[in-house]
């Protein structure tokens, strides 16, 4: 028994040696391979587009969220069927966040002329000529899919493109939206070639949607307004004149807050900042994606 585990551990050796070996004999080969991938890493580097991650910290606004409804209001209101507004800060909050990432905000970067040519430059992307006169430009699809439907008898359509649509595809759709359930700071991110830029980009992303939410509500507010003034030209009774009296004042208030150059729906949470070095592409995921 003992000699047959001894002539299988010389076998299992000399396979071990055999292999080393035969290794080495090989090893310009072995040399060889690690040393193209090693070279491709290195040019996939020296091509790569290095990006930012740049941060933007808000929370809700502090502004609209001392205002509050006037209960009193709320009953006359269903009396004389005034749609009262529903709005707090929490939704208008959540407004911003969609907002922020719509083709709301995409259509005002879209009007920039100067943005656009600021982007082109900063980020190292060439709008089409075309595009930035007519504000669109129509696709022909002429692959072979086109071909294809062609003989097959079917339709075949042509493909607009506006500059709304590019822009929100490269920057708009980019934004991501993030909020922390325990802080509640919300976190919106983009990524950047040029962090200078990003930093300018991503705040003026922001002032955009609270901009945005501003106009709204200052139209909501003047409506109110018009209509609590008509009924108080209307209304005799003397209780019902104080509970439109009341709530016109908080109306009033409203329109001021949505007046003024504060934020409205969201208060930065310090200052934007950008990421220490490139997030992306990672260097040891080039290096060690080559093998």
């Amino acid at each position: 028994m003992s000699v047959s585990n001894n002539s299988n551990s010389s076998e299992n050796s000399v396979d071990l040696i055999d292999l080393m070996i035969q290794i080495w004999k090989d090893k310009y080969y072995i040399l060889l391979i690690i040393v193209s991938f090693l070279a491709f890493s290195i040019f996939q580097l020296n091509n790569a587009t290095f990006t930012y991650d740049i941060f933007l910290k808000v929370t809700p606004s502090k502004q609209i969220s001392s205002s509050q409804k006037n209960s009193q209001f709320l009953g006359l209101a269903t009396i004389i069927g005034l749609s009262t507004p529903q709005s707090s800060t929490g939704n208008e909050f959540e407004m911003y966040k969609t907002i922020i990432v719509s083709r709301i905000v995409s259509n005002a970067l879209a009007l920039d002329k100067q943005f656009i040519e600021s982007y082109s430059k900063e980020e190292d992307f060439d709008f089409p000529k075309d595009l930035l006169e007519k504000k669109f430009i129509t696709i022909v699809d002429e692959s072979w899919r086109s071909v294809l439907k062609s003989f097959l008898g079917l339709p075949s359509h042509t493909k607009r493109i506006t500059l709304e649509d590019l822009v929100h595809e490269k920057i708009t759709s980019k934004i991501s939206v993030s909020t922390d359930t325990i802080s509640n700071i919300t976190t919106v991110n983009f990524k950047s070639i040029n962090p200078d830029f990003g930093i300018k980009l991503l705040k003026k992303v922001h002032e955009i949607a609270d901009n945005e939410l501003k106009k709204r509500s200052l139209k909501r507010t003047n409506d109110y307004i018009s209509f609590l003034n008509e009924q108080l030209l209307k209304t005799t009774k003397q209780d019902q004149r104080l509970s439109l009296i009341s709530t016109l004042a908080e109306q009033q208030r409203s329109r001021m807050i949505a007046s003024s150059d504060l934020s409205y729906a969201a208060d930065l949470f310090g200052n934007l900042y950008q990421s220490n070095s490139p997030t992306e592409p990672r260097i040891r995921n080039i290096i060690f994606g080559g093998w």
